[in-house]
């Protein structure tokens, strides 16, 4: 991964660990998140507290697109299990 691509990785991090991002799954989302229980177990907290989340998205100057998923606790605050992902792209440009 590149200089930038990787600073603006960390500031996607930065985004969730700050409370920003989009909820993908869990807490504040109508959609459950299957991995919940083993969050709780690991991590400590009530299954219901955790959520996955998103940042911004960021589009690379070589036109690569790709965005930071991680769980958040909603209540401690706590962000475990950043990754790096590269959103499948449909044709017309939309992920």
């Amino acid at each position: 991964m590149g200089l930038n691509k990787s600073l603006a990785s960390e500031q996607q991090v930065t985004q969730i660990t700050a409370g920003g991002g989009i909820v993908m799954a869990g807490n504040g989302s109508s959609v459950p998140l299957r991995d919940a229980p083993r969050l709780a177990a690991e991590y400590g907290g009530n299954p219901k507290d955790w959520s996955k989340v998103s940042s911004s998205s960021y589009t690379a100057a070589d036109g690569s697109l790709f965005e930071v998923h991680a769980y958040r606790n909603a209540i401690t605050g706590q962000v475990v299990e950043p990754k790096t992902i590269q959103p499948v792209t449909f044709p017309g440009g939309k992920p």
